[in-house]
């Protein structure tokens, strides 16, 4: 099996799953309470607007027959949430999915009055299989959505000047990556392992099937959600114009699908005992490098900021 096709089966198990959660909150018959309905509405809603920006994500990997036929199931969800929304509240409005802008970024819902319409990117940056080097991801004005997959043991640095509407990681093990633009619309990380992830601003932040991972998220990253994954440390990193950093305990909140009613055992903050090695010097030196990479090679330099950063349990000198 090709990794495009790994990658689009993979999506279809997730896809999956995620229907059937959702279907699960349409079968719900809540309290009368105005307090439960509104609880159920907005899961729900929230579920909706998830999956449908990792459908819009992924269209830069599926095929346009899985395209609509996914956009078809999230027109039927939509459709009997309205149902829903309708028989348990008929005269409110308070909780339309499909008329309600949830941001700006999504304005053009995937559920309209008649179709499902998608407006799929109108360039992809993509960067595959990448090993062992240091790589910069110079996107270029035209380019809207950043793809990087299959990358290990590397060095990945968007620098603040990138143009970004949406990226999403796939595959990626024992490597730092360093997202210095302002992300207008959501991250997706999937399959993530031994690595440290850097996000200066987002829409959204989504992290799937991961572990044993440091998230380092700039206090204008909103809406942290995690799902089948463990083992991940969250700080906060506050950016100032230049080339500075702070990192802090993450005073935010993580939403872990795996334990939606109480408190997750997937991720901590850093305290005391769980702590990030990934601090204002590497974020100084990793800029430092990138101006001067020769022909992507991860130099001495790089080498030791990487595995100090990914490492937990001891030091390298």
């Amino acid at each position: 099996m090709s990794k495009l096709h790994q990658t689009q089966q993979n999506f279809y198990v997730h896809f999956r799953t995620q229907r059937a959660a959702i279907e699960a909150l349409l079968a719900t018959e809540p309290e009368q309470s105005s307090d439960a309905r509104a609880n159920l509405f907005a899961a729900t809603e929230s579920r909706l607007a998830s999956l449908k920006n990792d459908v819009l994500n992924a269209t830069a990997y599926l095929a346009p027959y899985d395209q609509r036929a996914y956009a078809t199931q999230l027109d039927q969800l939509s459709a009997s949430y309205d149902g829903l929304r309708t028989r348990l509240a008929p005269t409110s409005t308070e909780f339309s999915f499909s008329s309600r802008a949830r941001n700006s970024q999504n304005s053009s819902s995937l559920h309209g009055p008649h179709e499902v319409q998608f407006t799929p990117p109108t360039s992809v940056h993509q960067i595959r299989n990448q090993r062992s080097k240091f790589v910069i991801a110079a996107m270029t004005a035209a380019s809207t959505s950043l793809l990087l997959s299959g990358i290990e043991d590397c060095i990945v640095y968007v620098p603040q000047s990138a143009r970004v509407g949406s990226i999403q990681v796939a595959d990626c093990r024992d490597s730092v990556l360093v997202f210095d633009c302002v992300i207008e619309g959501p991250i997706h990380l999937t399959r993530v392992a031994t690595s440290c992830v850097v996000v200066r601003s987002a829409l959204q932040f989504r992290m799937h099937d991961s572990d044993d991972s440091d998230v380092l998220l700039g206090k204008d990253t909103k809406g942290a959600i995690i799902e089948n994954s463990d083992e991940l440390i969250f700080a906060q990193c506050r950016f100032d114009d230049t080339t500075m950093i702070s990192v802090e305990p993450f005073e935010g909140t993580v939403d872990d699908f795996d334990h939606p009613a109480g408190a997750s055992t997937s991720w901590s903050t850093i305290d005391e005992d769980s702590t990030t090695k990934f601090t204002e010097n590497e974020y100084v030196e990793i800029i430092r490098l990138a101006s001067d990479v020769q022909d992507g090679r991860l130099s001495e330099d790089a080498l030791r900021i990487k595995h100090k950063v990914i490492s937990r349990g001891f030091d390298f000198d």
